[in-house]
């Protein structure tokens, strides 16, 4: 058979931010534990990959408010630990199947 061609995928800034925001959040779900200085490192980007989903506003808010709500818990709990792990994911889930990640990254 022949050589299949790449097409070129064109270098957009919200392709680049897509690329650095979803490896830094990558990071942050597979850390072994996490530091509230942690917290600033992605802060920014959750409203950038949870509006990326194309879902309605009103399904994004209350992860946002849920992580807000569990890095202000001082010190952790397994209960404040549990839902950020859970945000975590369904931040992950949405980003993967409703916003296309693997085709923007």
């Amino acid at each position: 058979g022949g050589v299949k061609r790449r097409r070129r995928l064109e270098l957009t800034n919200e392709r680049i931010a897509s690329m650095v925001f979803a490896s830094n959040f990558l990071g942050i779900l597979c850390a072994r534990s996490l530091h509230y200085q942690f917290y600033s490192w992605y802060f920014h980007s959750i409203p950038f990959i949870l509006m990326g989903s194309r879902v309605p506003i009103w399904c994004t808010l209350p992860v946002l408010a849920m992580i807000e709500w569990c890095w202000n818990v001082f010190p952790s709990t397994v209960q404040s630990s549990g839902v950020l792990l859970g945000c975590h994911l369904a931040m992950l889930y949405l980003a993967y199947v409703h916003s296309g990640w693997p085709q923007s990254c």
